[in-house]
């Protein structure tokens, strides 16, 4: 329409060049249409079967930091073959990925509130530690051996029942404490 009218005698050969041309680009659209229409199919069953594996995830609990740490490994190879699937069909794109990703995120969610929570006690156990070190400590000072090393023998017993502290003050408390029992036993 913009180059203006085509001479009588071309007109319907071209016309006709034309049309083979768009049916052309027309089914090698449609081929890559199938093509990709089949693809997304078959990215679908994948991902399903991805997410089918991921689910369990968000429901995991543990006390061992070990099955959290083996937990998060497998569940990031997971995210790699999710994140290496092509697309999915748009109606179920939506959907398929907020599942995926709430599901993801509810296990992110519990490991966190687990680490929390070991941090909350490992720093409470520091604190009552520290209260079995002062214990020793005053022990040392005091004059009468056989009170003393009573109170270390309890003291020594309380700190193994006690539990984990955070591992950056472990090995400085465990010396103080160590140094302050040895102090009434080397009397």
């Amino acid at each position: 329409k913009h180059i203006g009218p085509v001479p009588g005698e071309q007109r319907e050969p071209l016309w006709q060049r034309f049309l083979a041309a768009s049916e052309a680009v027309h089914l090698r659209r449609k081929e890559f249409v199938d093509v990709r229409s089949a693809q997304e199919g078959e990215n679908l069953k994948v991902k399903q079967a991805l997410l089918e594996r991921v689910l369990p995830f968000a429901e995991f609990s543990t006390e061992r930091v070990n099955e959290w740490r083996s937990r998060t490994d497998e569940l990031q190879e997971i995210k790699k073959e999710w994140e290496a699937t092509g697309p999915v069909p748009r109606a179920q794109s939506d959907a398929l990925n907020k599942q995926y990703w709430n599901a993801y995120k509810a296990f992110f969610n519990r490991k966190n509130d687990f680490f929390k929570s070991l941090d909350s006690e490992k720093n409470t156990n520091l604190q009552a530690k520290y209260a079995l070190i002062e214990q020793a400590e005053a022990a040392q000072q005091n004059p009468n051996f056989d009170e003393a090393r009573t109170i270390i023998i309890r003291v020594q017993k309380e700190w193994k029942d006690i539990g984990r502290v955070p591992e950056k003050q472990a090995d400085k408390i465990w010396k103080r404490f160590r140094a302050a029992c040895d102090g009434v036993f080397e009397r």
